[in-house]
């Protein structure tokens, strides 16, 4: 068996850094801004109305996005999942 030469056993060692840093922080994400605006306009516990007035205060874009958006976490979550998920 060949014997590992310097650079062989330097790039083992960085994957290996590498790997632990990544699987040390795997759930260590922080919302951005734009996801927190995206939430906050989805809001569920809003009704549709107050969710499209909120849109039109705070952004630019049309409203399909956050309306889809609106939709799927009116059916599928609840705020305390996305306290609990999101916003810890």
């Amino acid at each position: 068996m060949k014997s590992l030469t310097f650079s062989t056993l330097l790039i083992f060692l960085l994957l290996a850094l590498g790997v632990t840093f990544r699987l040390y922080n795997i759930n260590f994400d922080n919302l951005w801004v734009d996801e927190i605006l995206s939430f906050w306009i989805a809001n569920p516990d809003f009704d549709f109305k107050e969710s499209y007035l909120n849109h039109k205060s705070a952004e630019k874009i049309p409203f399909l996005f956050n309306f889809i958006l609106y939709l799927l976490l009116s059916r599928f979550f609840t705020t305390w999942i996305l306290k609990v998920t999101y916003l810890d």
